[in-house]
């Protein structure tokens, strides 16, 4: 993280922004997704994730039915916001749009755009082990009913996830 960025931020939008990164890893947006233009990808991922995060994060994060996505609902799926943008906006609007954090390492990707052998099997990899934590987490937070401040809906959603399908 930019050490910078983050100690200049009031703590309740430090708590935000880790939210924030835990929801990238909770919706597989780091390994489970890859899409043609990454910064869009990024936008859309952001918007999704920021609908769960009104108030929390600070004035540079993107959200739904704010700015040049206020005709964009809240609560959509990252793919639904990529589409939206995709046929939605011009290349000047996205270009123009700050990005709370950019991920420009997600991409695994050789130079024509194609994902490598090693690069998927370490996707794979490291999607496995980030899907068994998450589900160790959620199956700890069920039996405690400790889920400190992470919304019903996100809680139903990790819970038919990860609890409904054993």
């Amino acid at each position: 993280y930019n050490n910078v960025f983050i100690t200049e931020l009031p703590v309740k939008h430090i708590l935000g922004v880790l939210k924030h990164e835990f929801y990238h890893l909770i919706f597989n947006h780091v390994t489970g997704h890859k899409r043609e233009d990454h910064k869009i990808w990024n936008i859309a991922a952001d918007l999704a994730i920021n609908s769960h995060l009104i108030d929390e994060l600070p004035d540079i994060a993107v959200f739904p039915g704010e700015g040049i996505f206020k005709e964009m609902p809240l609560g959509k799926t990252s793919e639904w916001y990529y589409q939206a943008i995709m046929s939605q906006m011009t290349e000047e609007e996205v270009d123009g749009v700050p990005e709370l954090d950019s991920h420009g390492d997600w991409e695994a990707t050789d130079a024509s755009g194609s994902e490598d052998a090693k690069s998927s099997v370490s996707s794979e990899i490291a999607n496995s082990k980030m899907e068994q934590a998450i589900s160790k987490a959620v199956s700890e937070c069920a039996k405690t009913n400790r889920w400190g401040n992470v919304s019903g809906e996100i809680r139903n959603k990790l819970i038919d996830k990860y609890i409904g399908a054993n």
